[in-house]
């Protein structure tokens, strides 16, 4: 004997069943594109050098499209352009227009290395650099600065002579 519920019998049940499989096919669809949105997306931000590719997601997810072209699936990013119409771009195109824009120099390693801070300029050469100074230095000339200034080297005074 047959479920009813595996092999429906009647007309309303054949369209329930169909219903159910279209919707789930349908998630199915849309995860699948999501997917593929945001691998193509993680992928072009990591290629242009962003220094955190989860915030250029967040910027392009939303405009993202999952479109066929001669057969094939593609991403493309819907931006309006100058003139008011829909521009289609692909990541890449749509992160370099995205690098344009001087607001989104922090985004990009390259270009954040160039952005002013509100710090001081670092100045290292061999007179503060450590490493460089005590390389290069003679035993006797590190000798006298370790007893005139011990602070340099982040060290406590020596004893007084005479103690």
């Amino acid at each position: 004997m047959s479920d009813t519920t595996d092999n429906p019998q009647t007309p309303e049940q054949w369209e329930k069943r169909i219903a159910e499989q279209e919707a789930r096919a349908e998630h199915f669809q849309r995860l699948h594109a999501e997917g593929v949105i945001e691998h193509e997306v993680r992928k072009a931000a990591e290629d242009a050098g962003a220094f955190n590719a989860e915030q250029i997601l967040r910027f392009l997810k939303g405009k993202s499209r999952l479109v066929e072209v001669n057969g094939k699936q593609v991403v493309r990013i819907v931006a309006v352009g100058d003139d008011g119409q829909e521009v289609h771009h692909t990541p890449a195109q749509a992160i370099w227009h995205m690098r344009q824009n001087k607001d989104n120099h922090n985004l990009f390693r390259d270009t954040m290395a160039q952005t002013p801070t509100l710090a001081p300029p670092t100045q290292i050469d061999s007179k503060t650099d450590l490493r460089k100074l005590l390389k290069n230095m003679p035993m006797e000339q590190y000798l006298k600065l370790r007893a005139e200034k011990p602070e340099i080297f982040g060290l406590k005074p020596l004893p007084k002579k005479g103690r």
